[in-house]
C-alpha cells in the first residue's frame, strides 16, 4: 500500500502507538488502510474524481505549509493537518475528512486484531461509573 494511505489512515484513526500493542496496532492498521483505499476507489467516478482532487489539494497544502509530503510528516503533524481540513472553513473539506475518518475507524476497529486501548485509570473509573447508574 502507498505510503501516503498509510500514514492519512494512522492520522484519522489517531490511536498513538504507545496506548496499544504494537503488533495488533500495526496489523488494524493494515486492514483499516486496505478498506480505505478500496472503498474510495470504488466510489461512483464523479466522487471518486472529487475524492482524489480533494486530496490533491490536501497533498499540495501540506507541501506548501510544511515543506514535506504528508507521509514525511510526524504523526502529530499529519493529525493537525488533517484537523486544519476537517474543522476548518470549506464544508468540503470538513466532508472529505469525516467520511475518510468514518471508513478508517470502524475497520481499525472491527479488525479481529483490534488493539485494546489503554486507558487511563481515571477514564476506567468515569466508565465503570456511568455503567452503575
Amino acid at each position: 500500500m502507498d505510503a501516503f494511505w498509510q500514514s492519512l489512515c494512522e492520522a484519522l484513526v489517531c490511536v498513538s502507538p504507545q496506548f496499544t500493542e504494537q503488533s495488533s496496532h500495526r496489523e488494524s492498521l493494515d486492514r483499516a488502510t486496505a478498506f480505505l483505499y478500496a472503498q474510495v476507489a470504488s466510489l461512483p467516478r464523479m466522487l471518486r474524481v472529487g475524492t482524489w482532487l480533494g486530496l490533491a489539494a490536501f497533498r499540495t497544502e501540506v507541501v506548501l505549509t510544511n515543506f514535506a509530503r504528508f507521509e514525511q510528516l510526524s504523526r502529530e503533524r499529519r493529525v493537525a493537518a488533517i484537523a486544519r481540513w476537517a474543522d476548518g472553513p470549506l464544508p468540503p473539506g470538513r466532508q472529505l475528512f469525516r467520511a475518510l475518518r468514518n471508513l478508517a475507524v470502524l475497520p481499525y476497529f472491527e479488525s479481529p486484531a483490534a488493539p485494546a486501548v489503554r486507558t487511563s485509570k481515571r477514564s476506567e473509573e468515569h466508565t465503570s461509573e456511568l455503567q452503575s447508574r
